[in-house]
């Protein structure tokens, strides 16, 4: 599997439990017991930008049946927080557009907050 998707759900992870769910050409994998979501961005430490965060948000919309959650990711680190060129980047936005971004944020927390079921982060580095 390639990893240049940001999300990836591996079924390698859990042997034998998982079915194919493709979500806007990312091939993910869900689980149902337990959902397994692991960053792919190795190559940046799995740093988080403005498509990563809106992509985790929608990972967390629906976790089927799930009893847990597990997010990981690729690589010798979880995540090295937020991606410089984002912050780079967020340094020129506007005030709307800085906003949207911060709202972007808050969703994704509260997707993770409000999720169903426990969320267990797998963490190295």
């Amino acid at each position: 599997m390639e990893l240049r998707e940001r999300w990836v759900f591996r079924t390698e992870d859990v042997p034998g439990v998982g079915r194919a769910v493709e979500v806007k050409g990312r091939v993910r994998y869900a689980f149902e017991q337990p959902y397994w979501c692991q960053s792919a961005r190795p190559e940046t430490r799995n740093a988080c930008d403005a498509a990563l965060i809106s992509e985790l948000a929608e990972a967390f919309v629906d976790i089927g049946t799930s009893r847990a959650v597990v997010l990981a990711g690729d690589g010798p680190s979880f995540c090295a927080g937020a991606d410089i060129g984002w912050m780079r980047a967020a340094a020129n936005l506007d005030y709307n557009a800085n906003v949207a971004d911060a709202t972007a944020l808050r969703r994704l927390l509260e997707a993770i907050d409000s999720c169903p079921a426990p969320v267990v982060a797998s963490v190295q580095g």
